[in-house]
């Protein structure tokens, strides 16, 4: 094969190997949400369990719907920027609660919920929405998230406020002096429950595979339509040389 066949060649290949492999990793995507929504249909079929000690001993897991009975501090809030509801820019709040546990000697542990979304203000921005936090003794059931998800951030966070960029462990130990358990509970909504005026309407992790697969039918399709061209120019450049007109 000549030379001046050799980058044609080489860019056909490339571009196949790319959007085949693109085409995996959406596979690969909604393959991963398909799991996670299988496993919270599994969760949403049993009761949720009671969270009052180490989740290791009560053997909860990332995904597990649970029932926690506590108090609110309402000065441990923090507010997660840059989080959207219907296309509208907000904030999602998050309160420690502090597990009530009448059997044990001291103040119980203290579990970061995430209580739900509130909109900012759209002509002031500095102005921070103030979430209501009920008073008292309450249940909150939610499922449990190990992390929560994380926005991009253009360098380091370094506010001192209850506006942050991302949710953090140890800094939100370090804003109200004490430890708390290393996973985050998503409340929901549930029929009854006192209005604080946060959204709570979470989406569904199977929402999206519909998504990816069309996605990964559209690098694949791509692909074949690069294989089948480089097919027909190659039947032409030979039938070309084959007939002395390519010489």
């Amino acid at each position: 094969m000549r030379r001046g066949f050799l980058l044609p060649n080489i860019a056909a290949i490339a571009a196949i190997a790319l959007t085949v492999s693109l085409g995996n990793w959406q596979m690969n995507r909604a393959a991963y949400k398909a799991g996670l929504q299988t496993a919270r249909d599994a969760a949403d079929r049993g009761a949720p369990q009671r969270l009052g000690f180490s989740p290791a001993e009560a053997g909860i897991a990332a995904g597990q719907r649970v029932l926690i009975r506590g108090r609110f501090v309402a000065q441990d809030t923090v507010l997660i920027d840059n989080r959207t509801h219907d296309g509208i820019a907000g904030v999602h709040v998050v309160t420690a609660l502090r597990i009530e546990n009448p059997g044990a000697a001291g103040p119980g542990q203290l579990v970061p919920v995430l209580r739900g979304w509130i909109a900012r203000d759209p002509a002031d921005r500095s102005r921070l929405p103030a979430p209501a936090t009920p008073d008292g003794v309450v249940e909150v059931e939610g499922r449990v998230e190990a992390e929560l998800a994380k926005a991009m951030e253009l360098g380091s966070d370094g506010a001192t406020g209850p506006l942050w960029q991302n949710f953090d462990y140890e800094r939100f130990e370090r804003r109200i002096g004490e430890p708390v358990m290393r996973l985050v509970v998503r409340q929901d909504a549930l029929p009854g429950a006192p209005d604080d005026g946060l959204v709570r309407d979470w989406p569904v992790p199977g929402d999206g595979v519909a998504r990816h697969h069309g996605y990964a039918f559209q690098w694949y399709s791509l692909a074949a339509m690069v294989a089948g061209l480089w097919g027909w120019f190659l039947i032409k450049a030979i039938r070309r040389r084959g007939t002395g007109k390519g010489a």
